[in-house]
Protein backbone atom coordinates (compact mmCIF):
# COMPACT_ATOMS: atom_id res chain seq x y z
CA UNK A 1 0.00 0.00 0.00
CA UNK A 2 1.64 3.15 -0.79
CA UNK A 3 0.14 6.50 0.24
CA UNK A 4 2.63 7.96 -1.61
CA UNK A 5 -0.01 11.24 -2.81
CA UNK A 6 -0.74 11.59 0.91
CA UNK A 7 2.36 11.48 2.21
CA UNK A 8 3.70 14.44 -0.24
CA UNK A 9 1.28 16.38 0.86
CA UNK A 10 1.70 16.16 4.22
CA UNK A 11 5.13 16.39 3.74
CA UNK A 12 4.96 19.50 1.33
CA UNK A 13 2.87 21.07 4.58
CA UNK A 14 5.41 20.35 6.79
CA UNK A 15 8.28 21.98 4.25
CA UNK A 16 6.05 25.09 4.45
CA UNK A 17 5.55 25.14 8.25
CA UNK A 18 9.25 25.34 8.05
CA UNK A 19 9.67 28.33 5.48
CA UNK A 20 7.50 30.05 7.19
CA UNK A 21 9.01 29.54 10.57
CA UNK A 22 5.41 28.92 12.00
CA UNK A 23 6.10 26.67 15.22
CA UNK A 24 3.29 24.73 16.98
CA UNK A 25 1.55 26.42 19.83
CA UNK A 26 1.15 23.57 21.53
CA UNK A 27 2.69 20.60 21.62
CA UNK A 28 0.03 17.92 22.63
CA UNK A 29 1.51 16.34 24.77
CA UNK A 30 0.35 17.63 28.38
CA UNK A 31 -3.70 17.34 29.95
CA UNK A 32 -3.79 21.15 29.98
CA UNK A 33 -7.41 21.72 29.19
CA UNK A 34 -11.12 21.15 30.48
CA UNK A 35 -13.24 18.87 27.94
CA UNK A 36 -16.40 18.10 27.01
CA UNK A 37 -18.47 15.08 24.88
CA UNK A 38 -21.14 15.34 22.85
CA UNK A 39 -22.34 11.82 22.88
CA UNK A 40 -24.22 9.29 20.42
CA UNK A 41 -23.93 11.52 16.80
CA UNK A 42 -25.07 9.61 14.07
CA UNK A 43 -22.72 9.23 11.19
CA UNK A 44 -24.38 6.43 9.48
CA UNK A 45 -26.49 3.21 8.76
CA UNK A 46 -25.44 -0.02 6.77
CA UNK A 47 -26.52 -3.72 6.31
CA UNK A 48 -25.26 -5.77 9.38
CA UNK A 49 -24.01 -9.59 9.24
CA UNK A 50 -27.72 -10.90 9.30
CA UNK A 51 -28.99 -8.16 7.26
CA UNK A 52 -30.32 -6.27 9.56
CA UNK A 53 -29.49 -2.69 9.34
CA UNK A 54 -27.79 -0.84 11.95
CA UNK A 55 -27.21 2.79 13.04
CA UNK A 56 -24.06 3.82 13.71
CA UNK A 57 -22.91 6.23 16.21
CA UNK A 58 -19.93 8.08 17.32
CA UNK A 59 -18.93 10.37 20.75
CA UNK A 60 -16.67 13.21 20.22
CA UNK A 61 -14.62 15.14 23.18
CA UNK A 62 -13.19 18.53 22.64
CA UNK A 63 -11.17 21.27 24.43
CA UNK A 64 -12.75 23.76 26.05
CA UNK A 65 -11.20 27.41 25.58
CA UNK A 66 -8.13 26.13 23.94
CA UNK A 67 -8.11 29.09 21.07
CA UNK A 68 -7.75 26.90 18.04
CA UNK A 69 -9.04 26.32 15.06
CA UNK A 70 -7.37 24.16 13.71
CA UNK A 71 -7.20 21.00 16.20
CA UNK A 72 -5.55 17.63 15.51
CA UNK A 73 -8.12 15.08 15.09
CA UNK A 74 -7.95 11.32 16.61
CA UNK A 75 -10.49 8.67 16.11
CA UNK A 76 -10.62 6.05 18.75
CA UNK A 77 -11.36 2.23 17.72
CA UNK A 78 -12.59 -0.06 20.81
CA UNK A 79 -11.66 -3.59 20.50
CA UNK A 80 -13.71 -7.21 21.46
CA UNK A 81 -12.74 -9.45 19.14
CA UNK A 82 -15.59 -7.98 16.12
CA UNK A 83 -18.13 -9.63 18.44
CA UNK A 84 -18.56 -7.31 21.68
CA UNK A 85 -17.38 -3.99 23.06
CA UNK A 86 -18.65 -0.23 22.77
CA UNK A 87 -17.52 3.16 21.87
CA UNK A 88 -17.70 4.35 25.19
CA UNK A 89 -14.85 1.92 26.07
CA UNK A 90 -12.43 4.47 24.98
CA UNK A 91 -13.81 7.45 26.12
CA UNK A 92 -11.36 7.60 29.09
CA UNK A 93 -8.96 7.68 26.44
CA UNK A 94 -10.16 10.24 23.95
CA UNK A 95 -10.81 12.79 26.95
CA UNK A 96 -7.24 12.71 27.87
CA UNK A 97 -6.29 13.43 23.99
CA UNK A 98 -9.23 16.29 23.96
CA UNK A 99 -7.22 17.80 27.53
CA UNK A 100 -4.24 17.43 25.08
CA UNK A 101 -5.92 19.97 22.34
CA UNK A 102 -7.39 16.91 20.20
CA UNK A 103 -10.75 16.67 18.50
CA UNK A 104 -11.07 13.00 19.49
CA UNK A 105 -14.17 10.62 18.42
CA UNK A 106 -15.05 7.10 19.54
CA UNK A 107 -16.82 4.92 16.82
CA UNK A 108 -19.19 2.01 17.01
CA UNK A 109 -18.85 0.25 14.00
CA UNK A 110 -20.90 -3.48 12.86
CA UNK A 111 -20.31 -6.23 15.07
CA UNK A 112 -20.92 -10.17 15.34
CA UNK A 113 -20.79 -12.72 12.68
CA UNK A 114 -22.38 -16.21 12.36
CA UNK A 115 -21.46 -19.13 14.90
CA UNK A 116 -21.73 -22.95 14.05
CA UNK A 117 -25.13 -24.24 14.46
CA UNK A 118 -26.14 -24.56 18.67
CA UNK A 119 -23.08 -22.09 19.47
CA UNK A 120 -22.59 -18.12 19.63
CA UNK A 121 -19.66 -15.83 18.88
CA UNK A 122 -17.09 -15.55 19.38
CA UNK A 123 -17.16 -19.09 17.97
CA UNK A 124 -16.75 -18.67 14.26
CA UNK A 125 -18.72 -20.74 11.81
CA UNK A 126 -15.48 -20.11 9.34
CA UNK A 127 -12.65 -18.32 8.72
CA UNK A 128 -14.12 -16.20 6.27
CA UNK A 129 -17.10 -14.79 8.98
CA UNK A 130 -14.43 -13.24 11.11
CA UNK A 131 -12.85 -11.83 7.96
CA UNK A 132 -15.85 -10.04 6.76
CA UNK A 133 -16.41 -8.99 10.06
CA UNK A 134 -13.26 -7.20 10.15
CA UNK A 135 -13.81 -6.14 6.55
CA UNK A 136 -16.88 -4.28 8.14
CA UNK A 137 -15.16 -2.36 10.40
CA UNK A 138 -13.07 -1.07 8.27
CA UNK A 139 -16.00 0.24 5.88
CA UNK A 140 -17.49 1.77 8.81
CA UNK A 141 -13.87 3.22 10.39
CA UNK A 142 -13.38 4.73 6.53
CA UNK A 143 -17.29 6.09 7.07
CA UNK A 144 -16.44 7.57 10.16
CA UNK A 145 -13.59 9.44 9.29
CA UNK A 146 -15.20 11.39 6.29
CA UNK A 147 -18.26 11.91 8.43
CA UNK A 148 -15.47 13.83 10.98
CA UNK A 149 -13.89 15.78 8.07
CA UNK A 150 -16.55 16.51 6.51
CA UNK A 151 -17.92 18.40 10.00
CA UNK A 152 -14.26 19.74 10.69
CA UNK A 153 -15.47 23.89 10.84
CA UNK A 154 -17.69 22.60 13.38
CA UNK A 155 -15.48 21.12 15.56
CA UNK A 156 -12.62 23.16 14.63
CA UNK A 157 -10.02 20.34 13.80
CA UNK A 158 -7.35 20.00 10.85
CA UNK A 159 -8.14 17.57 7.87
CA UNK A 160 -4.63 17.90 7.50
CA UNK A 161 -3.53 15.88 10.82
CA UNK A 162 -6.24 13.23 11.42
CA UNK A 163 -5.15 9.75 13.50
CA UNK A 164 -6.16 6.41 14.16
CA UNK A 165 -6.31 4.56 17.36
CA UNK A 166 -7.30 1.36 17.66
CA UNK A 167 -7.30 -1.95 20.71
CA UNK A 168 -7.10 -5.09 19.73
CA UNK A 169 -9.95 -5.84 17.32
CA UNK A 170 -10.10 -1.79 16.63
CA UNK A 171 -6.49 -1.98 15.95
CA UNK A 172 -7.08 -4.75 13.65
CA UNK A 173 -9.25 -2.42 11.82
CA UNK A 174 -7.06 0.33 12.42
CA UNK A 175 -4.35 -0.94 10.77
CA UNK A 176 -6.66 -2.26 7.49
CA UNK A 177 -8.01 1.25 7.11
CA UNK A 178 -3.73 2.38 6.85
CA UNK A 179 -2.93 -0.02 4.52
CA UNK A 180 -5.30 -2.04 2.45
CA UNK A 181 -6.25 0.33 -0.49
CA UNK A 182 -6.28 -2.14 -3.67
CA UNK A 183 -8.64 -4.81 -4.23
CA UNK A 184 -5.68 -7.23 -4.86
CA UNK A 185 -5.22 -6.43 -1.03
CA UNK A 186 -8.66 -7.67 -0.06
CA UNK A 187 -9.19 -10.78 2.14
CA UNK A 188 -11.09 -13.86 0.89
CA UNK A 189 -14.56 -13.90 1.38
CA UNK A 190 -15.88 -10.63 0.88
CA UNK A 191 -17.22 -11.39 -1.99
CA UNK A 192 -20.45 -13.43 -2.31
CA UNK A 193 -20.24 -16.83 -0.97
CA UNK A 194 -21.76 -20.00 0.09
CA UNK A 195 -24.37 -19.33 2.64
CA UNK A 196 -24.21 -20.52 6.39
CA UNK A 197 -26.14 -23.29 7.00
CA UNK A 198 -27.56 -24.39 10.17
CA UNK A 199 -29.79 -27.54 9.89
CA UNK A 200 -32.29 -26.75 7.45
CA UNK A 201 -31.78 -22.73 7.39
CA UNK A 202 -29.38 -21.10 5.69
CA UNK A 203 -28.25 -18.04 5.75
CA UNK A 204 -27.00 -15.96 2.31
CA UNK A 205 -23.61 -14.15 2.70
CA UNK A 206 -23.70 -11.33 -0.43
CA UNK A 207 -20.83 -9.10 -1.26
CA UNK A 208 -19.67 -6.64 1.03
CA UNK A 209 -19.13 -3.74 -1.51
CA UNK A 210 -16.25 -1.88 -1.89
CA UNK A 211 -13.66 -1.27 0.80
CA UNK A 212 -13.93 2.50 0.90
CA UNK A 213 -18.04 1.16 2.28
CA UNK A 214 -21.25 3.21 1.24
CA UNK A 215 -21.36 6.29 4.12
CA UNK A 216 -20.64 9.24 3.58
CA UNK A 217 -19.64 9.36 0.26
CA UNK A 218 -18.64 12.60 -2.02
CA UNK A 219 -16.93 15.05 -0.06
CA UNK A 220 -13.79 14.23 2.34
CA UNK A 221 -11.66 11.52 1.81
CA UNK A 222 -11.00 8.62 4.50
CA UNK A 223 -7.41 9.39 4.20
CA UNK A 224 -5.34 9.95 7.27
CA UNK A 225 -1.94 10.72 8.44
CA UNK A 226 -0.63 7.89 11.03
CA UNK A 227 -1.83 5.11 12.69
CA UNK A 228 -1.18 3.49 16.82
CA UNK A 229 -2.06 -0.07 17.07
CA UNK A 230 -2.32 -1.32 20.44
CA UNK A 231 -2.00 -5.55 20.68
CA UNK A 232 -3.19 -5.06 16.80
CA UNK A 233 -2.55 -7.35 13.45
CA UNK A 234 -2.18 -8.14 9.92
CA UNK A 235 -3.57 -10.39 7.42
CA UNK A 236 -0.24 -9.68 5.21
CA UNK A 237 2.71 -7.59 6.11
CA UNK A 238 3.30 -7.26 2.57
CA UNK A 239 0.77 -4.50 2.92
CA UNK A 240 3.47 -2.56 4.16
CA UNK A 241 5.27 -2.17 0.84
CA UNK A 242 8.13 1.33 1.57
CA UNK A 243 9.16 3.87 3.40
CA UNK A 244 6.19 6.11 2.32
CA UNK A 245 3.53 4.52 3.63
CA UNK A 246 1.83 5.88 6.81
CA UNK A 247 3.64 6.48 10.10
CA UNK A 248 2.68 3.81 12.44
CA UNK A 249 3.17 3.01 16.35
CA UNK A 250 3.14 -0.54 17.63
CA UNK A 251 2.11 -1.84 21.11
CA UNK A 252 2.03 -5.77 22.26
CA UNK A 253 3.29 -7.96 24.56
CA UNK A 254 5.05 -10.53 23.19
CA UNK A 255 3.35 -13.60 24.48
CA UNK A 256 -0.30 -12.53 23.75
CA UNK A 257 -2.88 -14.89 23.86
CA UNK A 258 -5.79 -13.32 22.26
CA UNK A 259 -3.92 -11.43 19.17
CA UNK A 260 -0.79 -12.65 18.67
CA UNK A 261 2.59 -10.99 18.45
CA UNK A 262 3.71 -13.10 16.07
CA UNK A 263 2.07 -15.34 12.84
CA UNK A 264 -0.99 -16.60 14.86
CA UNK A 265 -4.91 -17.24 15.00
CA UNK A 266 -6.51 -15.15 16.71
CA UNK A 267 -7.83 -16.41 19.81
CA UNK A 268 -4.71 -18.78 19.88
CA UNK A 269 -4.39 -19.13 23.66
CA UNK A 270 -8.06 -19.00 24.49
CA UNK A 271 -9.69 -21.93 26.08
CA UNK A 272 -12.24 -24.37 24.76
CA UNK A 273 -11.42 -24.18 21.13
CA UNK A 274 -12.61 -20.60 20.97
CA UNK A 275 -10.16 -19.72 17.93
CA UNK A 276 -10.50 -23.21 15.99
CA UNK A 277 -11.91 -21.26 12.68
CA UNK A 278 -9.90 -17.84 13.13
CA UNK A 279 -7.94 -16.74 10.08
CA UNK A 280 -4.03 -16.47 11.10
CA UNK A 281 -2.54 -12.91 11.81
CA UNK A 282 0.74 -11.05 11.75
CA UNK A 283 1.69 -9.30 14.99
CA UNK A 284 3.52 -6.59 15.85
CA UNK A 285 6.68 -9.13 16.70
CA UNK A 286 6.85 -9.78 12.59
CA UNK A 287 5.10 -5.57 11.78
CA UNK A 288 8.65 -4.10 13.25
CA UNK A 289 10.99 -5.64 11.45
CA UNK A 290 8.70 -5.74 7.93
CA UNK A 291 8.54 -1.74 8.79
CA UNK A 292 12.49 -1.91 9.53
CA UNK A 293 13.77 -3.56 6.33
CA UNK A 294 11.69 -1.04 4.69
CA UNK A 295 13.30 1.57 6.43
CA UNK A 296 11.13 3.36 8.26
CA UNK A 297 12.73 5.98 10.03
CA UNK A 298 12.58 6.60 13.68
CA UNK A 299 9.84 9.16 13.25
CA UNK A 300 7.25 6.63 11.56
CA UNK A 301 8.02 3.75 13.33
CA UNK A 302 7.98 3.63 16.72
CA UNK A 303 7.26 -0.03 18.18
CA UNK A 304 6.86 -1.07 22.09
CA UNK A 305 7.40 -4.40 22.33
CA UNK A 306 6.69 -5.65 25.66
CA UNK A 307 8.06 -8.44 27.29
CA UNK A 308 4.74 -10.26 28.95
CA UNK A 309 1.40 -12.54 28.12
CA UNK A 310 -1.45 -10.61 28.56
CA UNK A 311 -4.08 -9.17 25.90
CA UNK A 312 -3.59 -5.68 27.71
CA UNK A 313 -1.32 -2.58 28.22
CA UNK A 314 0.13 -3.07 30.79
CA UNK A 315 1.38 0.46 31.91
CA UNK A 316 -1.16 2.66 30.47
CA UNK A 317 0.61 5.71 31.74
CA UNK A 318 3.47 5.04 29.99
CA UNK A 319 2.58 3.60 26.80
CA UNK A 320 -0.07 6.83 26.33
CA UNK A 321 2.64 9.53 27.15
CA UNK A 322 5.09 7.87 24.23
CA UNK A 323 1.92 7.91 21.90
CA UNK A 324 1.34 11.54 22.53
CA UNK A 325 5.00 12.39 21.72
CA UNK A 326 5.27 10.35 18.58
CA UNK A 327 1.67 12.06 17.38
CA UNK A 328 3.70 15.11 18.64
CA UNK A 329 5.92 15.13 16.01
CA UNK A 330 4.08 14.45 13.50
CA UNK A 331 1.82 17.14 14.47
CA UNK A 332 4.75 19.43 15.07
CA UNK A 333 7.79 18.49 13.10
CA UNK A 334 9.93 21.05 13.46
CA UNK A 335 10.10 21.18 17.75
CA UNK A 336 7.77 19.05 20.19
CA UNK A 337 8.28 19.70 24.26
CA UNK A 338 10.63 16.32 23.96
CA UNK A 339 13.10 18.00 21.83
CA UNK A 340 13.83 21.23 23.44
CA UNK A 341 11.99 21.99 26.37
CA UNK A 342 12.17 25.60 26.34
CA UNK A 343 10.19 26.00 23.12
CA UNK A 344 6.70 25.51 25.22
CA UNK A 345 5.87 26.28 28.50
CA UNK A 346 5.61 23.85 31.34
CA UNK A 347 5.29 23.81 35.00
CA UNK A 348 7.77 20.79 34.94
CA UNK A 349 11.51 21.51 33.81
CA UNK A 350 14.30 19.34 33.86
CA UNK A 351 18.12 20.52 33.69
CA UNK A 352 21.07 21.05 33.01
CA UNK A 353 19.47 18.53 29.42
CA UNK A 354 21.77 17.03 28.15
CA UNK A 355 23.95 16.55 31.30
CA UNK A 356 26.76 14.79 32.64
CA UNK A 357 24.26 11.93 34.47
CA UNK A 358 22.93 14.33 37.39
CA UNK A 359 19.39 15.99 36.45
CA UNK A 360 17.50 18.54 38.63
CA UNK A 361 13.49 18.18 38.48
CA UNK A 362 11.62 21.07 39.45
CA UNK A 363 7.72 21.43 39.56
CA UNK A 364 5.88 24.92 39.52
CA UNK A 365 2.48 24.06 40.83
CA UNK A 366 1.75 20.24 41.46
CA UNK A 367 4.60 18.42 43.81
CA UNK A 368 6.70 15.50 42.13
CA UNK A 369 5.24 11.76 43.48
CA UNK A 370 7.67 9.80 41.24
CA UNK A 371 10.25 9.40 38.57
CA UNK A 372 11.37 6.67 36.19
CA UNK A 373 13.32 6.04 33.44
CA UNK A 374 13.13 4.39 30.81
CA UNK A 375 15.77 3.51 27.71
CA UNK A 376 14.98 3.93 23.93
CA UNK A 377 13.51 0.56 24.00
CA UNK A 378 10.68 1.24 26.62
CA UNK A 379 12.68 -0.80 29.26
CA UNK A 380 12.43 0.52 32.70
CA UNK A 381 15.75 1.64 33.79
CA UNK A 382 14.99 2.93 37.13
CA UNK A 383 11.77 3.42 39.56
CA UNK A 384 11.84 6.50 42.12
CA UNK A 385 9.25 6.39 44.48
CA UNK A 386 9.18 9.55 46.41
CA UNK A 387 8.63 8.92 50.80
CA UNK A 388 6.60 12.06 50.31
CA UNK A 389 5.76 14.55 47.67
CA UNK A 390 8.03 17.68 46.62
CA UNK A 391 8.44 20.27 44.23
CA UNK A 392 11.99 20.07 43.37
CA UNK A 393 14.49 16.55 43.42
CA UNK A 394 17.81 15.35 42.19
CA UNK A 395 18.41 12.11 40.09
CA UNK A 396 21.40 10.87 38.78
CA UNK A 397 21.88 8.24 35.63
CA UNK A 398 25.47 6.83 35.04
CA UNK A 399 25.21 5.16 31.39
CA UNK A 400 25.40 7.53 29.00
CA UNK A 401 22.70 7.12 26.59
CA UNK A 402 19.22 8.53 25.54
CA UNK A 403 16.35 8.07 27.80
CA UNK A 404 12.53 8.96 28.49
CA UNK A 405 12.02 10.63 31.65
CA UNK A 406 8.53 10.12 33.64
CA UNK A 407 7.21 12.21 35.89
CA UNK A 408 4.24 11.88 38.07
CA UNK A 409 2.85 14.86 40.08
CA UNK A 410 -0.17 15.16 42.02
CA UNK A 411 -2.01 15.78 39.04
CA UNK A 412 -0.49 15.19 35.84
CA UNK A 413 2.28 13.10 34.22
CA UNK A 414 5.20 14.55 31.91
CA UNK A 415 7.64 12.70 29.77
CA UNK A 416 10.63 14.33 28.92
CA UNK A 417 13.31 12.91 26.43
CA UNK A 418 16.78 13.19 28.19
CA UNK A 419 20.22 12.56 27.21
CA UNK A 420 23.22 11.39 29.57
CA UNK A 421 26.68 12.71 27.57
Amino acid sequence: MKKIFTFCLLALSHLTIALQGQPCTNDYTQKIYNVYKESNITYGSDTNFNASIQTLKLNIWKPLADNNTLRPLIILVHGGGFVSGQKEDFDTLASWYAARGYVAATIQYRLLFYPPLLLTPPYAYDSTEVLRAGYRSIQDLRGAIRFMKNRATTDSSDINHVYVLGGSAGAIAALGAAYIDQNSELPFGVDSIAAVVHGPSQYPRPHLGPLQGKLNLGNSDASFHGVVSYMGAMLDTAHLESSLDMPLFLYHQTGDPIVGCNFQKGLHGAPLGLGTNYPHLYGSCLITPRAQNLSFSSDQLYSYIHNGNNHSVHNQVLVDSLTALWLSKLICPIQTSVEQNSLFESDVIVYPNPSNGQFRIKSSKDKIVSVDFYNTQSELVKRNFLKQSIDETQFDLTDKGIYFMVIQTEKQHKVIKIVVL
